[in-house]
């Protein structure tokens, strides 16, 4: 073949190429160019067979599913990212707590808005990116007083940018969510709290537990009056690192 026809037919193959993956990164990271697989092995089994048992709140949003495990508390799903974060939101007759933010992919406030009209706190089971990625987002914020929580508050861009690598992401991103800006943004704590401490919803009672392992600042909270515990990623059904 005519090496200057070589030349340009190679060309033209690697700026397919990158079309390819500019349209993957800006539509859907799932998207695929020349022999990539279109899923991530990890997403072609959702959703999950264990949560078919529970009652799905039906807000159609396109990043989120919500279940409701129990009397006026909600988990709050993300299936399209590889952590699959799970956030909760226990609900009182005073206020709410929101135990975990999430991504910041999605519109975490948003959804939680629909599921109570009660001021809503937050308290993360622990501070790595994909549990506090919504809490920029909120007024009132408890957090453990150490000082992984105070330098993680501070918020990250790398970490941020890691978990929409493309293996990390099942189908569509949310419409008008931008991958090169998405980082963990900073937030603000409102009152440190402590092994112990409990936090009253009204006719709700949480109490913190501290459960250091996974991070410094992990936590566990006992709504003991419903026989509920909320473990974070301290009990987890694969690997987790202690």
């Amino acid at each position: 073949m005519n090496k200057r026809i070589s030349l340009a037919l190679l060309r033209m193959f690697l700026n397919l190429c990158v079309l390819c993956a500019s349209v993957s990164s800006a539509l859907s990271f799932s998207s695929v160019c020349f022999g990539q697989t279109e899923k991530p092995e990890w997403c072609k089994n959702l959703p999950r067979p264990e949560y078919k048992s529970l009652e799905q709140v039906p807000l159609n949003d396109p990043w989120f599913e919500v279940y409701k495990v129990a009397p006026a508390t909600f988990a709050i799903y993300e299936p399209h990212q590889a952590e699959e974060v799970i956030s909760y939101l226990v609900v009182g007759t005073k206020q709410a707590l929101l135990f975990d933010t999430g991504m910041g992919i999605g519109n975490i406030k948003a959804i939680a808005a629909r599921l109570t009209s009660r001021p809503i706190v937050v308290l993360n089971s622990h501070t790595h990116d994909d549990h506090v990625g919504g809490n920029w987002q909120f007024p009132f914020i408890y957090g453990m007083d150490t000082a992984f929580t105070r330098a993680n508050a501070k918020g990250s861009h790398e970490d941020a940018q890691a978990e929409i690598a493309q293996d990390q992401i099942c189908g569509a991103l949310p419409k008008g969510f931008d991958p090169a800006k998405y980082s963990t943004k900073p937030w603000k704590i409102s009152l440190f709290v402590h092994n112990g401490f409990k936090v009253n919803l009204g006719g709700r009672t949480l109490k913190i537990k501290t459960t250091p392992g996974h991070t410094p600042d992990a936590i566990s909270l006992i709504d003991r009056a419903n026989s509920l515990p909320f473990t974070g990623d301290t009990s987890y059904s694969s690997e987790i690192w202690l």
